[in-house]
């Protein structure tokens, strides 16, 4: 779960069609892009950008802006859908909720163009996250879709550039802007694995409060364990009293499966006094707590070991599930 500068292309010259090279407005080469596909320790993963067909979507959507949204589902939905088809990868229930077309199309083609021109340290980026994450807990094939952010959703500036998504027990989405970090990214996938390795034994099950809480904990310590240089914005510790307001507001609600309060608790509710990330910062420190209680434990063991028992050994005064 973050500025840059914008590269300027005249439109006129900017002819994007499948997979073939394009030049900006200065004739210099925009690549392809490149899917990647390796094993390690018997563990199978690829990457899946899905650039070009964003660029098409643009251009379509250029020429006939009336035509947008059904622009998007032809050039982006539906070959994320063949390529999941094809391949028999599962990519869950909510992948249409990231699916969104932009509406500054202009923006958004000099933030693929720039990615394009950067893919080889995004794919070694996430290769290596997931070698690294898969050497700390085993599990089955992953793949990952790359999809461009769209230029509205300016909080991605604050998360370092990154944003990911946990489609489901084999499947990742990571959106990206320019200005994403090297180091935020290969954290954001480390965090994503874990999500997804939870996830072949727990599938979409139906989340609690407490239950989202400690899902983001466990993810997020995990990718602290991989990358404990890393310093996420999201998990930076709230004032005593914000604390308090979320945990008192975790104990009301601790069996609640209400998105409204998760997007509360995610997003930030000042009216309420919930800061923005809570849901991370606390679930984090939760985590965090009961690990300290438990060194020894292997991540495998605390990976599925369940949300109240976490919560009961993590030593917080205010929250005490029964």
């Amino acid at each position: 779960m973050r500025g840059f500068k914008l590269l300027l292309f005249n439109l006129a010259f900017l002819i994007i069609a499948g997979c073939s090279n394009a030049t900006d407005s200065d004739n210099r080469d925009v690549p392809s892009q490149n899917s990647m596909e390796f094993s390690h320790n018997n563990q199978d993963f690829q990457i899946i950008p899905l650039y070009e067909e964003l660029l098409e979507f643009t251009n379509s959507a250029i020429e006939n802006p009336q035509e947008t949204q059904s622009a998007y589902y032809t050039k982006v939905t539906q070959p994320l859908q063949g390529y999941a088809a094809e391949q028999d990868i599962n990519i869950g229930s909510t992948y249409n909720n990231y699916l969104v077309p932009s509406h500054k199309l202009l923006e958004l083609q000099n933030n693929i163009v720039a990615l394009l021109n950067n893919q080889e340290t995004i794919n070694t980026s996430i290769k290596e996250a997931l070698i690294n994450s898969s050497q700390q807990l085993t599990g089955s094939e992953k793949t990952i879709f790359i999809l461009p952010s769209n230029p509205e959703h300016t909080i991605i500036k604050n998360m370092n550039g990154v944003g990911g998504y946990t489609l489901s027990d084999n499947a990742i989405l990571l959106l990206l802007d320019p200005s994403f970090k090297v180091d935020a990214l290969k954290y954001v996938v480390s965090h994503e694995y874990h999500h997804s390795v939870f996830m072949e034994r727990n599938g979409e099950k139906t989340y609690t409060l407490l239950d989202s809480f400690i899902f983001e904990g466990k993810a997020e310590s995990f990718a602290k364990k991989v990358y404990p240089e890393f310093s996420a914005p999201w998990t930076e510790p709230l004032s005593p009293e914000e604390e308090q307001i979320v945990l008192n507001g975790l104990k009301d609600h601790a069996e609640s499966t209400s998105w409204d309060l998760y997007n509360d608790y995610l997003n930030g509710d000042y009216a309420k006094g919930i800061p923005l990330w809570s849901l991370y910062k606390v679930g984090f420190k939760l985590t965090q707590n009961y690990l300290i209680n438990n060194p020894d434990m292997p991540i495998e063991e605390w990976t599925y070991i369940d949300s109240k028992v976490i919560v009961q050994e993590s030593e917080s005064d205010t929250l005490l599930v029964e």
